[in-house]
């Protein structure tokens, strides 16, 4: 089925061979000779296509001039060689993609780069960076790493595993980078394929964690400083109230000759400011006690509404002297629930010093507990100047005052508050606040209504008056006169 055709025939004409075989056998037959191997693409006697490389030559017998062609099948070879060059296309566009830095360096210079390389050396384009020295990029300090990398990659074909430098932008600024690389056959030549990943965050992250350790660590040493200080300075204050309260006692039992009354208002007023130191400090122990998370409860089991109701009408007196007007209120006549009794009766007299601080001349104060259910509200409410929205968000942070316009009229830390919503958590209840300004403002403490299983007895709550004058005198030191 062969003989007698022409060889062309059976040659497939492909564009992109380049070849024009009409022009070879021409060339061969007036050359006399031979010609080199050529690629061509032969139709199988199935209809099937195949590559082979042919080879040429021509010679006489018997004056005669004959042809000689030899072919060999090549097909693998030129598949595996398509093959190879459509996933030489796929990886440059997947590594065109990759959010890392890429680069394929030959000898020294960049002969592949992709987009995020491009970016992170902050040049306007790949042909600004491709055939460029990979030395433009490398500061001083570095080349001598970037050698030591070649070395490994070129002549030992060792990978390089992930290291620390920096890369010099176009803008003349450093880029914290880790770079890897490895041998890569590209384009038919030994390369070198380097990915760079761009640590400048991580590098930030890192310098921010330090930083905060080291704010964490001076805080700590802050509030130790606090505590053992606020501890210094209650020995002598009490010392300082114990002298002043004999000599109150003995102005009482024996009086004083001249200037009685101007005595008996000096004392009151150290005793006031004593009072006020003593309050200072107690929060300041607490509340550092409650940042290393050391704020001791004891827990009881007590009726809620006569712990609340006793603590808010020994206030009364003062609460009236001041112009005021408290009203008590509950939907429920006694609740049995686990709470620390002392340090509820403190979460009440805060928020009742606050309301009087802030309060209107003829204002009225109303202190109510609700039984929600799985909750026990207890609300303080005032019809005061109120506390605007913004205040409202950080009201409960320490050392916030509600408005600081007030902060000369009003004494106060910023710490009651603060205080008070600790206490609240720790008792397992939130505590919140909702206000208008002109408007008065209403505390809302919720508390859950369960039992405490550290002291199941119910505790009888018998109120000491005595001890609620001096507990109130503390309480209220900043505001009293």
């Amino acid at each position: 089925e062969i003989i007698g055709k022409k060889f062309y025939d059976l040659i497939t004409f492909d564009s992109t061979l380049k070849l024009d075989y009409r022009s070879i056998f021409s060339e061969l037959n007036h050359s006399k000779s031979q010609l080199p191997i050529s690629q061509v693409k032969l139709k199988t006697y199935d209809g099937k296509e195949v590559y082979g490389d042919i080879f040429s030559m021509s010679f006489f017998e018997n004056d005669e001039e004959f042809s000689v062609l030899i072919a060999k099948d090549i097909s693998k070879r030129v598949h595996m060689e398509e093959k190879l060059i459509k996933n030489e296309e796929y990886y440059k566009r997947l590594l065109a993609f990759l959010p890392y830095g890429v680069a394929i360096l030959n000898n020294g210079k960049i002969t592949f780069v992709n987009e995020s390389l491009v970016n992170m050396l902050n040049e306007k384009s790949m042909n600004d960076v491709i055939n460029s020295n990979a030395s433009k990029y490398i500061p001083d300090e570095y080349k001598h790493l970037m050698y030591e990398m070649g070395d490994h990659i070129f002549n030992e074909l060792k990978q390089i595993e992930f290291r620390q430098l920096s890369l010099m932008r176009a803008d003349g600024t450093e880029l914290e980078v880790e770079v890897g690389a490895s041998p890569f056959i590209f384009e038919d030549s030994l390369s070198a394929i380097i990915v760079i990943y761009d640590v400048t965050e991580r590098k930030n992250a890192q310098r921010d964690k330090y930083k905060l350790e080291q704010a964490l660590k001076y805080d700590r040493l802050k509030t130790e400083f606090i505590a053992n200080v606020s501890h210094e300075l209650k020995t002598p204050l009490n010392i300082i109230l114990s002298v002043v309260q004999l000599l109150q006692h003995k102005h009482r039992e024996n009086g004083l000759v001249g200037e009685e009354s101007t005595t008996k208002r000096y004392l009151s007023v150290m005793k006031q400011n004593c009072y006020r130191l003593l309050r200072l400090i107690n929060n300041l122990i607490d509340i550092t006690r409650i940042e290393v998370g050391y704020l001791k409860m004891g827990f009881g089991n007590y009726d809620v509404v006569k712990v609340v109701e006793d603590i808010t009408m020994s206030t009364v007196d003062y609460i009236e002297s001041k112009g005021l007007s408290l009203i008590f209120d509950t939907d429920i006549e006694e609740k049995i629930i686990g709470i620390d009794r002392e340090n509820m009766e403190r979460v009440i007299l805060n928020l009742l010093s606050n309301a009087i601080k802030f309060s209107k001349e003829c204002g009225h104060i109303w202190v109510s507990i609700y039984d929600k259910g799985e909750t026990i509200e207890i609300s303080v409410k005032d019809d005061g100047i109120g506390i605007s929205e913004e205040m409202q968000e950080s009201i409960f942070e320490r050392f916030v005052q509600s408005d600081p316009l007030f902060t000369r009229n009003h004494e106060g830390s910023g710490i009651g508050l603060s205080l008070v919503k600790s206490i609240v958590e720790a008792h397992g209840g939130q505590v919140s606040v909702k206000s208008k300004e002109g408007h008065g403002s209403e505390f809302i403490v919720e508390l859950p209504n369960i039992l405490s299983k550290k002291q199941p007895k119910i505790i009888e709550h018998n109120c000491a008056h005595d001890y609620n004058v001096e507990k109130i005198q503390i309480e209220f030191s900043d505001i009293y006169s």
